[in-house]
């Protein structure tokens, strides 16, 4: 909110603020599905946990 006050749900926050970002969203969907696949089999293969 535009207050900088904690709020314990996303619907104490007004609806243009709500809605007016990316940040909430399905774009991070690939990265997910395959970068971090990637990242996870190249650090499990230096012996490293990637869980």
């Amino acid at each position: 909110n535009r207050q900088g006050q904690r709020v314990e749900s996303l619907a104490q926050i007004s609806r243009e603020r709500r809605t007016g970002y990316d940040w909430y969203g399905r774009w991070p969907a690939p990265l997910i599905a395959d970068e971090y696949k990637a990242w996870q089999q190249k650090h499990a293969a230096n012996g490293i946990s990637t869980r």
